[in-house]
């Protein structure tokens, strides 16, 4: 057992600090530093300091009086530069650009087929409208397997806490209270009740999911509690048949499987703990179809029979990475990662036959049946969404619908040398017209982590950027699956330094290639990706103008003893555990801050992040502040009615994204 104490020395140690910044266009407030209330603990037999402990109460006035002053500060520094400009550009993106599901809809042929697509293609969790045109940006519409309700839920500020509604579908009336849950997913039981995952938690790290059942029209707390997890960091789904109901539990990277009795939460284990089991993409009433990386690096598709639990191979590890697969009869459409772009292969079983099926161009890829043929939707960095129908005879796609976009975009890849020595790829993206030089501003973006891969997706809020010359350079890393599961294992836990070292690698491979140069260069990257900017930044300070590191898990001596972060332990390690902590040291960006000249840096966060709390960029940034010995501000944004990279509002939206770029191209020397 770790025993550790705690020294607050407030009563010695609490001082302000003047941040030295002497920056003509910039000077840190001496009010606006933040006050160090220096905690000692003593951990695995050392102490450590925190300065900033303070700042993880986010109700403490002075924090919140020290949030809205860092605001201000951010807001006046980049006012008057293209800002209000940037507002309007992104107000006509963001309201008037958007086409909702029934235009979509009526843009194709707007029949049954059609709206069976749309249906399926949400359930592949792609977004066909970024942002809800009324009030929050992740609304969307699930619709029950009955002809009577369908179910709307969203966050009105981004949060992971989301509101549940039960609507009548024929005269759309609101049939009960709106239900709050968290990560939710529901089946319906019969034609009035339903069954919905939540999970339950506190601020603290104390995640534990639960099933309830709701009848339609009966107040919340009257739900029936089905089944609640008693393993704290576990996650919690269920599986439907015709014929019966399934847990699916997962614990860091392993997975259980159990039969269900949805009256009395009663659950028989069918298959217990198992390394490297994705969730089913196909199932029938006597198998689940499932990608899995045990034994299979780059992954294998396999049935686990609902009966015996048996898992059998259907298709074996191939030469590339899995991405995604469909099940139709007897066929499998496999698309896998051919150097981060989407290669489809078809697998029939009963002729035993494997056929490249060609893309219409490079790119990223799902496919699906929809009752009549095989549908593919596209997309790439260069070219918004796309749906082509497969035409078997002339083994051809056909385009049915194309996204309009107003801009000519090109994308390409280039690679650098992995940690490793393996030639990575690197996606750069600019408009036709730009040319690359050593002179060309350059947004190098990454992630680098929990399996996520990087694929080609079109951003249409990088538009701005691309019009005004500047170019995205989107970093393939460690920590992904682009490459297969030891890709995603070399950055990870001991391993996590390698997608630093890779990062700054592929920025350094850029400025050799003529690319852009380290005076024209911007590090950005999101909650993991925050955490992988951060640490980049300390350790490579000179290689980079200017950083955005957002939603960032910065401490990472303490991310799992809030929210979600019991759910990362098995990516990044347990603090708790002596050589874990000792490298989570190593690597945390909050400490590693050192005195030396930093780029400019815009941090990133929002009030109601309930996933990566904000106190891990208020902490970050006030190091920062006190540490940093360069003439570049070290700014925040902490967008108020707001969660984890979530925008509550359109008008928060615009404000972030225009306040982005604006200290993008001001710190880039882009201005008008």
């Amino acid at each position: 057992m770790i025993k550790t104490f705690i020294i607050c020395v407030t009563a010695l140690g609490c001082f302000n600090v003047l941040a030295e910044q002497k920056n003509q266009e910039f000077t840190q407030s001496k009010q606006a530093t933040a006050e160090r209330r220096i905690v000692i603990e003593k951990k695995f037999g050392e102490f450590h300091q925190d300065p900033y402990r303070w700042m993880e109460n986010t109700h403490d006035p002075a924090l919140v009086k020290w949030v809205e002053q860092q605001n201000t500060i951010t807001k006046n520094y980049l006012a008057g530069d293209q800002v209000d400009e940037l507002k309007v550009e992104f107000q006509q993106i963001l309201y008037g650009n958007l086409l909702t599901v029934q235009e979509r809809s009526s843009q194709l042929d707007g029949s049954e087929k059609q709206r069976q697509r749309l249906e399926k293609f949400k359930t592949l969790q792609q977004k066909l409208l970024p942002f809800d045109q009324r009030q929050q940006d992740n609304a969307f519409t699930l619709n029950s397997p009955r002809d009577i309700y369908y179910v709307n839920y969203g966050s009105d500020s981004g949060s992971d806490f989301s509101r549940l509604e039960i609507f009548e579908r024929e005269t759309d009336k609101k049939m009960s209270e709106t239900l709050m849950v968290k990560f939710p997913q529901v089946v319906w039981i019969d034609d009035q009740s339903f069954l919905y995952v939540t999970a339950q938690d506190g601020r603290l790290a104390d995640y534990r999911s639960a099933i309830y059942r709701h009848t339609v029209g009966q107040k919340q707390p009257n739900d029936q509690l089905i089944y609640r997890e008693e393993g704290v960091g576990a996650t919690v789904n269920i599986l439907q048949t015709e014929n019966a109901y399934f847990l699916w539990r997962q614990y860091e990277d392993k997975v259980a499987i159990s039969r269900f009795d949805i009256g009395t939460g009663e659950h028989e284990t069918l298959i217990d703990m198992t390394e490297g089991l994705r969730w089913p993409f196909y199932i029938d009433n006597e198998k689940f179809y499932v990608i899995t990386y045990d034994e299979a690096p780059k992954g294998k598709i396999v049935s686990i029979d609902q009966k015996t639990g048996v898992i059998s191979t259907i298709i074996p590890e191939q030469e590339y990475a899995i991405d995604y697969a469909e099940k139709v009869n007897d066929e499998y459409f496999v698309t896998y990662i051919d150097h981060v772009a989407s290669k489809l292969m078809r697998f029939n079983l009963e002729s035993e036959t494997v056929e490249n099926i060609p893309l219409p161009y490079e790119g990223s890829a799902r496919v699906f049946y929809d009752g009549s043929g095989l549908v593919l939707v596209m997309q790439s960095y260069s070219k918004g969404l796309s749906w082509w129908d497969y035409n078997d005879e002339k083994q051809e796609w056909e385009l049915s619908f194309q996204e309009p976009t107003d801009i000519s975009l090109e994308s390409f890849r280039t690679y650098y040398k992995a940690h490793n020595g393996q030639d990575v790829a690197i996606w750069i993206v600019k408009a036709k017209e730009t040319r690359l030089t050593p002179d060309t501003p350059m947004e190098i973006y990454g992630y680098g982590g929990f399996t996520v891969n990087l694929m080609p997706r079109y951003s249409l809020t990088s538009v701005p950027w691309y019009k005004r010359g500047g170019v995205r350079a989107i970093v393939t890393l460690p920590g992904g699956r682009e490459y297969g599961e030891d890709w995603h294992k070399a950055g990870m836990r001991e391993n996590k330094s390698n997608v630093f070292a890779d990062f700054a690698a592929a920025a350094k491979h850029l400025i050799t290639k003529g690319y852009t140069s380290s005076e024209r260069l911007v590090a950005t990257g999101g909650s993991n990706g925050g955490l992988l900017v951060g640490a980049v930044v300390n350790q490579y300070p000179q290689l980079f103008r200017a950083a955005v590191p957002a939603v960032g898990v910065m401490d990472m001596t303490r991310y799992q003893y809030f929210t979600a972060g019991q759910f990362w332990i098995s990516e990044y390690g347990d603090a708790n555990i002596r050589s874990d902590f000792f490298n989570l040291k190593s690597i945390s960006p909050y400490h590693n801050i050192k005195g030396y000249r930093y780029p400019s840096v815009l941090v990133l966060t929002a009030d109601f992040d309930d996933r990566v709390v904000p106190a891990h960029s208020y902490k970050y940034l006030a190091k920062l502040q006190y540490k940093n010995r360069s003439n570049n501000p070290a700014l925040l944004l902490s967008s108020k009615w707001s969660s984890h990279g979530v925008r509550g509002t359109l008008s928060e939206n615009v404000d972030y994204y225009a306040l982005r770029l604006a200290f993008m191209l001001k710190e880039l020397g882009m201005r008008e």
